[in-house]
């Protein structure tokens, strides 16, 4: 999870969806990511500091200042102001996320107020993956122009259809149905320009029609410049 000033988002692996039950489970997942990459970047003096505060704040869960990972996490956490539970097998985490971050592929970037609702609501699964589907495809650009087999290949779990076949993938059907209840629900933004979806999460976008104005000035059609021809010079 990053923080930055008043907002504040969940930034996870787009394949931890892949083999999760639930959007709670994922949501639990991501927290204990996001404290592992965090704390990847703390001090010793900071892990130290915020690990005995942790220990202060939550006396009855398992601690063990002797485990690298565990006390890493539960740092994080408290600097992060998240709450993990008890993380008893610590050292499983850092092989799995370690080699979740080097694989690379993309990164779902969630606010965290809609990923806590997710979680407490216990959101329809399929929902909660079509949101980090299009959340991931688009990432910082705020909009891009998604098409409907790369979404489905993401909303499986995958970074692209080249990783999969077309049994993994969520049915075309399903994929529109999901991606008609967020936005809805106006979890994105959605206009179509010269017959193709684009999709939008900026906070920039207060509507539909401000992303259809952003997609028109920034990907309009553009007038060509004249090209001079030798025609036109006199002899």
């Amino acid at each position: 999870m990053n923080v930055t000033g008043i907002e504040s988002y969940f930034q996870f692996p787009l394949s931890m969806i892949r083999n999760s039950q639930s959007s709670s489970a994922v949501v639990q997942a991501a927290c204990l990511y996001a404290a592992w990459n965090f704390g990847e970047s703390m001090s010793e003096l900071d892990i130290k500091v915020n690990y005995m505060q942790s220990k202060r704040q939550y006396p009855d869960q398992i601690h063990d200042g002797e485990n690298r990972i565990h006390t890493m996490l539960m740092a994080a956490a408290n600097k992060l102001n998240i709450k993990l539970g008890s993380v008893a097998t610590a050292e499983k985490y850092g092989a799995t996320y370690m080699r979740l971050k080097n694989a690379g592929g993309f990164q779902v970037r969630l606010r965290t107020d809609i990923a806590w609702d997710a979680a407490n609501h216990e959101w329809h699964f399929l929902k909660f993956k079509t949101v980090c589907a299009v959340y991931a495809a688009i990432g910082n650009r705020g909009a891009a122009r998604l098409d409907h087999r790369l979404l489905r290949a993401l909303v499986s779990g995958y970074n692209s259809p080249k990783e999969c076949t077309d049994d993994d993938m969520v049915p075309e059907s399903t994929l529109r149905y999901w991606l008609d209840h967020c936005h809805q629900r106006q979890l994105f933004k959605l206009c179509l320009h010269n017959g193709l979806r684009w999709y939008g999460i900026s906070k920039g976008f207060a509507s539909d029609l401000d992303l259809a104005k952003w997609v028109k000035k920034h990907h309009g059609k553009r007038a060509k410049r004249p090209v001079i021809s030798t025609d036109d010079i006199p002899d």
